[in-house]
């Protein structure tokens, strides 16, 4: 008998992208599926558009809540599921036709604890194929080192809606989305999942359609909620990592790889601050509060780094050279913001 698989799509004032997405579901060619719409407090029609949904699909299921955040109600998602497996999905996205049955014949034919799959990023009219280079099935630590060093902040595998996750691993471990976090909750419920996983497959299909709306607005708001990122990365993010590094057994193999992954992070933090709006001057200072941190102090003195990159920042943080550390990453988004235009 071919498994459930349970799609939870979060869903807050999304009444424009909301149809395009459920109906991405239903029209899916694997079958056994459950819908969970999980409206989180709308003030708009979306609520209402998701009864609509119910009445019409008996695979759809809604549930109404008070505003909590997507994690919370990504939680509730799972906490309700029925299904074997869970699919995440965001409500501006959609998922390719035979994402879902693609994503069960990987997982089954190869035994696999988790399958993550390639994905399409459409930024206004342009897209892409977002890949990884290798692909297949991967012990727990040949995966940890494909997002180690220069791809540990990497989307591709800190994002949850292109990966299939097993619901008894998930309920079996009370993994849980951490609520209350303004940024990398998908990363620390990846890292929290991982640590109970045997292999993953690598699937080089993109099989998730995600969309990116740029706009003054939603750069002003990403400023407010990363003014605190390098606290979270510190706080909350880098345990979960090391546990996770150590549960691959890669910690007593290659102990300077955790440190430069966690180096990568800190100029990674920078450059997402200038991404999310901040000026050269906020970042400066936001760089001479970060870089008094115990651990990236001992980093820098310790650490063998093997890239211009990684040297570059292990010096000007160890000579806290501030300004020059901003103005590299300034540069950088500059070039990134360029190339996109081209």
């Amino acid at each position: 008998m071919e498994p459930l698989i349970s799609v939870v799509i979060p869903i807050y004032n999304c009444e424009e992208t909301l149809h395009g997405c459920v109906d991405s579901v239903l029209k899916q060619t694997y079958k056994n599926i459950e819908i969970l719409l999980i409206d989180d407090g709308s003030a708009d029609k979306s609520g209402i558009i998701c009864d609509e949904y119910a009445d019409k699909h008996k695979m759809v299921r809604v549930f109404h809540l008070k505003n909590g955040g997507p994690s919370k109600a990504r939680n509730f998602g799972i906490n309700e599921s029925s299904g074997d497996y869970i699919q995440f999905l965001d409500s501006d996205d959609t998922l390719p036709e035979s994402t879902i049955s693609q994503k069960v014949s990987s997982l089954l034919d190869n035994n696999a604890d988790q399958v993550v799959t390639d994905y399409y990023q459409t930024v206004d009219d342009s897209r892409t194929v977002i890949s990884n280079s290798n692909h297949g099935l991967m012990t727990l630590e040949e995966y940890a080192l494909e997002f180690s060093g220069e791809k540990n902040q990497s989307f591709y595998f800190s994002v949850v809606w292109n990966k299939l996750f097993n619901r008894e691993i998930l309920k079996k471990n009370n993994i849980l989305f951490k609520e209350g976090l303004s940024f990398a909750e998908d990363y620390v419920f990846n890292l929290q999942y991982l640590v109970f996983c045997k292999n993953v497959f690598v699937l080089n299909k993109p099989l998730y359609s995600y969309k990116i709306v740029t706009s003054e607005s939603s750069l002003s708001r990403n400023a407010k909620l990363f003014e605190n990122i390098w606290k979270i990365r510190r706080d909350v993010l880098w345990p979960e990592y090391k546990k996770f590094y150590e549960s691959a057994e890669l910690i007593k193999k290659n102990p300077e790889e955790l440190k430069i992954s966690y180096l990568l992070a800190f100029g990674n933090g920078i450059y997402v601050l200038f991404k999310a709006g901040k000026t050269l001057s906020e970042v400066r200072r936001l760089i001479k509060e970060y870089s008094n941190d115990e651990y990236l102090r001992q980093i820098v003195n310790e650490v063998k780094t093997t890239g211009i990159k990684q040297l570059a920042i292990k010096k000007l943080v160890k000579y806290r050279q501030d300004f020059l550390l901003a103005l590299m990453f300034w540069l950088y988004r500059q070039f990134r913001l360029l190339k996109d235009k081209n």
